[in-house]
């Protein structure tokens, strides 16, 4: 797979509600191999209405590839690692070892996008995603500028009818997260 760096990009903003991603703003985004029962994935969906609520789903594993969680909209509900949530007001949340430490941080502010007119609820993350091999696919810090996706990772970003950008995933992957975003993340989850 070609290596590639997208930053500061914009692909297909939503109305109330985007992501911003490996340094790149979307509505919408799904890295990895989506819907898979021990493997890496993680999909943003763009939330209804005016939500400030993130609707994130996938797989969370342990730089050993082992599976720590499964979230589905932002749900715990497979939790081989005993990992705790804990939500804040704004509709961010903190995800925790057994141990207590910080596995994945999800925050969410009211702020002015480039190409927008008005605020809108922006999302970013803070984790580093490991795959079943234990090798990390894509390290979050927040919109901090240090985010990547590693070559290998598979990505799309921003979604309106077709993805704005698509790294490595096939038509049959691109129908599967379709119907995952259409679904607000839950389907084949």
């Amino acid at each position: 797979m070609p290596t590639s760096t997208l930053v500061k990009n914009i692909f297909a903003l939503g109305r109330h509600h985007n992501y911003v991603v490996a340094g790149n703003i979307c509505n919408a985004f799904v890295l990895g191999e989506l819907g898979s029962q021990d493997d890496f994935f993680l999909v943003g969906a763009e939330p209804p209405d005016d939500s400030s609520h993130p609707l994130v789903t996938g797989n969370v594993l342990n730089s050993e590839g082992k599976l720590l969680f499964r979230l589905v909209g932002n749900v715990l509900t497979i939790n081989p690692g005993r990992c705790v949530k804990t939500v804040d007001l704004q509709g961010g949340y903190e995800i925790h070892d057994s141990n207590g430490v910080q596995l994945m941080k999800v925050t969410t502010r009211l702020e002015r996008l480039p190409g927008l007119p008005q605020e809108g609820f922006v999302t970013t993350m803070s984790a580093n995603f490991f795959d079943r091999s234990g090798a990390l696919v894509f390290k979050a810090h927040g919109g901090d500028g240090q985010e990547r996706i590693e070559a290998k990772g598979k990505a799309a970003f921003g979604f309106d009818k077709v993805f704005g950008y698509v790294q490595g995933y096939s038509e049959d992957e691109l129908n599967i997260a379709k119907t995952m975003l259409a679904s607000a993340g839950a389907r084949n989850a």
